[in-house]
């Protein structure tokens, strides 16, 4: 006999992007349900919901078949049955629809629960960004675009006037769980943090944040709501923000030096990780705001194999590896960069993907001269902003590829200010 469990109201109240499961159990078998909401707005801040093009869930787990359904985006409950037994992990993504304007393909998340005989639990999926178009700070165009993907298909701006500032350099880019964009602008006597739902013309930006100092990176962690960000002053500040623009708070880096920063993430946890100087000694950083220490790991930017005469200019947590971009010139002709892996658990280098030195040579179909930005950082594959000099001519571009292991690359964009063009942060 299956032993049903009521559902409460607030499986029918939630906000879209929360689903929540309860598992009854009966005879070795549990049922999980899930109740989904579709209220017409992601919350009061946000743009009118586009309703997912559909909504897959999988239930995974030892000693069991993975289970998959595939509902359509008006649905309000989904029951499965699954197997009882430990370590039932439950999976909700929702494909959001080509047409929609905004930056997300996919939202995911997951909770693994164990379904023992005789009880009953419920447990809240926080569904964030999983898979996204390709957002781009132009900065020196003083534009950011998006386009679908490495073919340049859905091209779509909005430039310097479409925001508060006289000057608009926008620098680094994310998502919050609702998929709205925030952008940091670098400017050395006016700068922000800008959220704006989508870049169809129609979205109003709205200022989370601002300084008289330069702001050269951020990372949002959309499972906290919190914006991190790092402005110039002094030696360089780290701060916070909520998304609604709230609670802005100076966090303690004493001891570190900020002023040279240009990238930080956050992971699932809630730990960031930077870069700075410590005495003297470029270090990455692994920092957990929550925690009275909050210096939680370093290492010495020379113990994986960055010399002092790269630029250190981004980093990037993706699962249970911390990547790094950085990239060499001397100013004239000659370029070279890396993307580097490490372990998150321990800091410590795992491999190289390195390029270069070019001496004023057209790269080659897998080389990447001039490595600064990562974009896309939620996608299965990489993204980065491209940049280095021919004959004393800037070249800008955005590279895609798989992994380490596969040398292939896919290129878009030259330089220049049309549509397919971009010229970037930063000109090696």
């Amino acid at each position: 006999m299956k032993h049903r469990f009521a559902i409460t109201s607030t499986l029918i109240t939630l906000a879209l992007l929360t689903m929540t499961c309860s598992s009854w159990i009966g005879n070795g078998e549990a049922m999980v349900r899930l109740g989904f909401s579709h209220a017409g707005a992601r919350d009061v801040l946000a743009r009118p919901l586009t309703p997912a093009q559909s909504i897959v869930i999988t239930v995974a787990g030892p000693d069991m078949s993975t289970i998959e359904e595939t509902v359509g985006p008006t649905v309000t409950q989904v029951d499965l049955s699954v197997p009882a037994g430990p370590s039932r992990t439950v999976t909700v993504s929702m494909n959001m629809p080509p047409a929609d304007p905004g930056a997300v393909l996919v939202f995911r998340g997951s909770a693994t629960l164990d379904l023992e005989a005789g009880s009953s639990q419920t447990v809240s999926i926080h569904v964030v960004p999983a898979e996204t178009k390709i957002l781009v700070p132009d900065m020196l165009n003083n534009r950011i675009v998006q386009i679908d993907d490495m073919t340049g298909a859905g091209w779509i701006t909005r430039v310097q006037a479409d925001f508060p500032l006289m000057y608009f350099y926008p620098t680094d880019m994310d998502l919050d769980a609702l998929g709205r964009i925030y952008i940091a602008t670098s400017y050395s006597s006016s700068s922000a943090v800008y959220r704006i739902n989508d870049l169809d013309p129609a979205s109003t930006p709205t200022t989370v944040a601002s300084s008289i100092y330069k702001i050269p990176c951020l990372a949002v962690d959309p499972f906290r709501d919190w914006v991190y960000y790092i402005d110039t002053s002094a030696s360089g500040t780290l701060k916070r923000v909520k998304t609604d623009g709230t609670g802005d708070t100076t966090l303690v880096t004493t001891g570190i030096d900020l002023t040279n920063t240009l990238g930080i993430d956050v992971d699932a946890e809630g730990c960031l990780y930077f870069y700075g100087s410590i005495s003297s000694v470029r270090t990455i950083i692994r920092y957990d705001p929550a925690s009275a220490s909050p210096i939680m790991a370093t290492i010495a930017t020379t113990a994986v194999g960055i010399t002092s005469s790269y630029i250190l200019s981004d980093v990037m947590v993706k699962d249970d590896y911390v990547y790094l971009c950085a990239y060499y010139n001397d100013g004239m002709t000659v370029c070279q960069s890396k993307v580097i892996s490490l372990s998150k658990a321990t800091l410590t280098h795992v491999d190289d993907y390195g390029f270069g030195p070019f001496t004023d040579e057209t790269p080659g179909p897998a080389e990447i001269p001039g490595a600064h930005r990562f974009l896309a950082i939620r996608n299965k594959k990489f993204h980065v902003t491209d940049e280095w000099r021919q004959s004393f001519n800037p070249q800008d571009r955005i590279v895609e590829f798989n992994d380490f292991s596969d040398p292939s690359l896919d290129l878009f964009g030259s330089t220049g200010s049309g549509v397919g063009q971009f010229v970037l942060t930063y000109s090696c």
